[in-house]
């Protein structure tokens, strides 16, 4: 009888053993080569793209953009109303909405996240919620957001990153920023564990996400691998599921490969070369136009994008009201003569080409405008330098050109316009471009609530801004990911907020 007993035990634990080695195998993961290393995973602070990617998993807003980037839909707010006289937003929280230390998502903790995301000391896009007047907590689950004027892009400001709710108390308890930006806790589907910097970032699934199924994967690792020949090699071997951004020149061999597959999404982001406006010759309008005319700008597209992505015709990707109606500068290297001609630079002149080192597209971008110059008469050296030294540089506008990209975070012209256009906002992106004509229409973009009067406005905004070539548009550039083909769900809106709670490993 004890012998039995015994037996019947040792088999039980077997078992157990067995099974819970089952359950470890079983433990789904994905493994993604990123391509550089964030500041902060504290929604409020960052500009650069890779804290935002990185942030977003562990957060949630009361809105967001749809998965087709057409429309405003709940997230963490399940409704909302809006008065007659478009002053109040009232939402109404999800009941049961969780953070990840388990307390619930409250109407004080919303009204807390946004005020951070209103003050220009903490948010850099603080200018974007200046209209907000009042956030009141009527109740543990409804927040009314009362606005000093009628604001059309509010719904879509506050589906932005930075418009994440955190909760209060635990901001508080940790310290502030900082310490909340290394170790965050949010509401959205993926649970921070760790982060090695250089190394890796581990979140994992949050078990009481209130999306139901959601996150797919039990973990989600970030591999920092800024090197983009090392994200291929990665993804191609194995290593790793999904490898971010690879090269343009590499996606035809990716799906060559039979392991492989490569998703090449349309997103909102555009690419040209920075302007200081606001320095001789480059203050004369008819110097940028040449410098428009003499970019082969398919050129760029065929040999660096490998016939990816399309001419920009202005400053604007094709976000809500793009207008498309533009004819982009074609490349005319004799009429780019003609107006250096009649701006009195009939002999050229020399100048400087301001680039990141070790950023590959960014170096072929100057190397082309480089060579296309000097068809033209202009000489110029490229300068290049590490991306923070570049960035110190462009703010104290000790630059005369330089390669850039932007996207756009939101589903409006808003926030593209106010950053990278608007004086008032940050010096037009730091080049100084001034057009009060382009102030006074952007000022009423903001509060014209007709959709057509909208985009009649946007559409003048990118006339005048084509017209007056306060950058040299080049390109508007889709996001190629490449990954391993077991992996599925795969989804990126053109946002560029890829969404990792979609994706499935199939074993």
């Amino acid at each position: 009888m004890r012998r039995g007993i015994v037996t019947l035990l040792t088999i039980s634990m077997l078992l157990a053993i067995v099974v819970g080695l089952g359950a470890e195998k079983c433990e789904s993961v994905l493994r993604v080569a990123w391509i550089s290393e964030p500041k902060t995973l504290d929604p409020v602070g960052p500009s650069d793209n890779p804290s935002l990617w990185a942030l977003h998993n562990a957060h949630d807003c009361l809105v967001r953009v749809s998965d087709d980037s057409t429309y405003i839909e709940p997230d963490l707010a399940e409704s909302w109303e809006v008065s007659d006289d478009n002053l109040i937003y009232t939402f109404h929280l999800r009941k049961g909405a969780k953070f990840h230390n388990g307390n619930e998502v409250t109407a004080e903790d919303v009204v807390f996240s946004l005020n951070r995301t209103r003050d220009p000391e903490q948010c850099p896009y603080a200018d974007m919620f200046k209209p907000i007047e009042e956030m009141v907590a009527v109740d543990r689950y409804t927040v009314e957001i009362r606005l000093s004027a009628p604001y059309a892009p509010i719904l879509a400001d506050l589906a932005m990153f930075n418009a994440a709710i955190i909760p209060e108390k635990y901001f508080l308890e940790v310290g502030g920023t900082e310490k909340f930006g290394r170790h965050p806790i949010g509401a959205g589907p993926f649970k921070f564990e760790h982060w090695k910097p250089g190394e890796e970032i581990l979140f994992s699934k949050f078990e009481d996400y209130w999306r139901e199924g959601q996150p797919k994967v039990d973990k989600l690792y970030y591999y920092i691998m800024p090197d983009a020949t090392s994200r291929t090699l990665a993804v191609r071997d194995g290593s790793v599921d999904v490898a971010a951004y690879v090269p343009f020149s590499e996606i035809e061999i990716l799906r060559a490969d039979p392991d492989v597959k490569v998703s090449v999404d349309t997103i909102w982001r555009h690419d040209f070369v920075k302007i200081n406006c606001g320095i001789e010759p480059f203050n004369n309008v008819k110097v940028r136009q040449a410098l428009n005319y003499a970019m082969n700008k398919q050129g760029f597209i065929d040999t660096v994008l490998f016939g990816y992505g399309e001419i920009a015709p202005s400053y604007m990707p094709p976000v809500q009201y793009y207008n498309d109606q533009l004819e982009p500068y074609s490349y005319d290297p004799e009429k780019a003569k003609q107006l250096l001609k009649e701006a009195g630079y009939e002999k050229g002149f020399k100048t400087t080409i301001l680039a990141t080192a070790g950023e590959p597209m960014m170096i072929s971008m100057a190397t082309i405008l480089q060579q296309n110059l000097r068809d033209i008469g202009i000489e110029a050296t490229i300068e290049k330098v590490e991306e923070g030294t570049r960035w110190d540089r462009l703010i104290a506008r000790k630059y005369e050109l330089s390669p850039d990209y932007y996207t756009s975070d939101i589903l409006d012209d808003d926030l593209l316009t106010d950053f990278g256009i608007s004086y008032a906002g940050n010096q037009a992106y730091f080049s100084d471009y001034h057009n009060l004509r382009v102030e006074e229409l952007y000022a009423l973009g903001r509060v014209a609530l007709d959709e057509e009067k909208r985009r009649e406005i946007y559409y003048d905004i990118q006339r005048i801004v084509h017209e007056d070539a306060a950058q040299i548009f080049v390109t508007t550039t889709p996001n190629p990911t490449a990954m391993r083909t077991n992996v599925h769900g795969f989804l990126v809106p053109a946002n560029d907020f890829y969404r990792w709670e979609y994706v499935w490993i199939e074993e």
